[in-house]
């Protein structure tokens, strides 16, 4: 979507200055917790119940799609095993 579309559409539904950033803000709200959904079917595993519950989790919770976000979407630094340091001798 361009922005002489969305400004075109703004226009069409007669929405200026506070209006269209409430309007703006319920669609990227909405728009999330679905992006959340769609990506957590996608990538995480069959195994368990691993996908079922973190769908529940994104639904249900009041911060559900936030708290997958962070705790699955982020990549994650990769950390040595234990016992293994790159530290100078």
């Amino acid at each position: 979507m361009t922005l002489s579309s969305v400004i075109f559409l703004a226009s069409l539904f007669n929405l200026a200055g506070p209006d269209l950033i409430i309007v703006l803000l319920i669609f990227l709200l909405m728009g999330f917790p679905i992006w959340m959904i769609v990506d957590c079917t996608r990538h995480e595993s069959n195994e368990g119940n691993t996908k079922l519950i973190w769908i529940l989790i994104i639904l249900f919770a009041p911060l559900g799609s936030v708290i997958y976000f962070f705790a699955r979407k982020l990549p994650r630094p990769s950390l040595p095993p234990p016992g293994q340091h790159d530290l100078p001798q």
